[in-house]
């Protein structure tokens, strides 16, 4: 994972919202009156979180905190995904983690990380980015395939494979937006 280094400025700003204040206001058009469910989480903070709704980014580092956070171990004690309906999104989810764990340091740090350079791992945002080009890619309809191969100079043939048909200029590739 790419290390960034963190300014002295943020160093001093760093902290994490405990989940019993995020879920008052987690978008910040919320009131504590539209939330109806368990409201004590005791000593848990939120790390980072994502919607239904959220872009790539945000799921990239979501993915990335837990990663760093639990390795292959998955959620523990002190260490958790907790999910939230939402009037507005759907839902969200906040990775938390305990006041005591270990890794309370390593999840500064990610916060840390996120506020110098919003994305946490280039390399899983990229990986990411093309499975999601190649998705829509496969859900363009053959003829609409044809006609992007045939703008770009491609041979047309190329509209039949399931992955995206580079070119020299990455014509297709920039045609296909994702939700950035």
């Amino acid at each position: 994972m790419n290390k960034q280094s963190i300014s002295p400025s943020v160093e001093k700003e760093i902290k994490l919202i405990s989940l019993n204040d995020f879920i008052i206001n987690p978008g910040g058009f919320d009131s504590r009156e539209n939330y109806l469910g368990e409201d004590d989480f005791p000593n848990m903070y939120v790390v980072v979180t994502q919607t239904r709704d959220s872009n790539l980014v945000d799921k990239c580092n979501f993915e990335c905190a837990f990663r760093m956070l639990c390795g292959e171990g998955g959620e523990s004690d002190f260490i958790k995904i907790y999910q939230f309906g939402h009037w507005s999104c759907g839902w969200f989810q906040c990775l938390c983690i305990h006041k005591d764990s270990p890794k309370f340091s390593i999840a500064l740090d990610i916060k840390k990380r996120i506020i110098n350079y919003p994305i946490l791992d280039e390399e899983i945002y990229c990986e990411m980015e093309n499975m999601k080009k190649n998705d829509l890619w496969n859900f363009l309809l053959l003829s609409e395939r044809v006609d992007m191969c045939r703008e770009s100079g491609i041979s047309i043939f190329a509209a039949r494979r399931k992955t995206i048909p580079m070119d020299d200029d990455y014509i297709i590739w920039e045609k296909l937006i994702i939700d950035e």
